[in-house]
């Protein structure tokens, strides 16, 4: 049946258009967070470390992606990057170490008598520009690059040789499909070990263990710069909708993020140098 026209004008379209009637717009299956938290962390997972009559306690632990004041380390670089704005960057927090503890010879007219050191280490730290790229299909990438060093405090820093850790970072977001696509390469000291996790933005989510390096070797491996390669991560997070940590995919398996944490601490269990 023709339609009638008023005043031979066709009739007002009301609301969307026909067109878009027909062909609803496309939403993205998750709505990413504004930022996503990123944790490095050394630490000495033996119990002391030293020699003769001098003593240092380690912090005693395996690899972990807890983040609460019970997991101690010897250094750590926390930070935001901004993933989802017109410009992305790095936003650094100066976080303090655990306390590092000390037991070393005194002489005194008693003779030899244990002195007990305590003191914080402080980390330095040095990221790069954040390098955002934005492709033809809509996902963006985020590649930046972090370093940090620290010595230890209870010691005379003249002499004291610094852990130096490097991380280079690749976060490709897609949107459209849910997950985020994440590449880490760490290099540095091969003592003492060293965690990365990524920080579920979902209150109660499981925190990610990207990878983990278990020490090897002592202090004396800590002269010099020595970028030893420690890890090389590649996989995927798959995100709930409102942008939180659901799963992890590593090539065709999917894993749950408590399965997926205790594999990458199996696996730096058994890496041998």
């Amino acid at each position: 049946m023709p339609i009638k026209l008023r005043n031979g004008l066709p009739p007002k379209r009301v609301g969307k258009s026909w067109d878009q009637l027909l062909a609803p717009q496309r939403q993205p299956l998750v709505r990413l967070k504004s930022s996503y938290r990123i944790i490095i962390r050394s630490f000495i997972a033996a119990p002391s470390v030293g020699f003769g009559p001098s003593k240092f306690f380690g912090d005693a632990r395996r690899p972990t992606a807890e983040v609460n004041d019970n997991v101690h380390f010897r250094a750590i670089q926390e930070f935001d990057v901004f993933i989802n704005r017109g410009s992305s960057y790095l936003r650094v927090y100066e976080q303090p170490s655990s306390a590092t503890i000390g037991v070393v010879p005194l002489s005194s007219s008693m003779g030899v008598t244990p002195l007990i050191l305590h003191d914080h280490a402080r980390t330095r730290h040095y990221p790069t520009v954040v390098r955002r790229v934005r492709s033809s299909a809509g996902r963006v990438t985020n590649s930046f690059k972090t370093s940090y060093w620290a010595k230890d405090p209870v010691t005379p820093q003249l002499f004291t040789p610094a852990l130096d850790v490097h991380a280079d970072f690749s976060l490709t977001a897609y949107e459209d499909s849910g997950l985020m696509r994440v590449r880490v390469k760490v290099t540095g000291d091969l003592f003492p070990s060293v965690e990365v996790i990524m920080v579920n933005p979902t209150h109660g989510g499981e925190n990610i263990l990207l990878g983990a390096h278990m020490e090897q070797g002592g202090v004396t491996d800590l002269f010099f710069d020595n970028c030893h390669p420690l890890m090389d991560v590649d996989l995927d997070i798959m995100l709930d909708k409102n942008g939180g940590f659901r799963e992890v995919r590593k090539g065709l398996r999917t894993h749950f993020i408590r399965s997926w944490n205790q594999e990458v601490i199996r696996h730096a269990s058994q890496v041998k140098r």
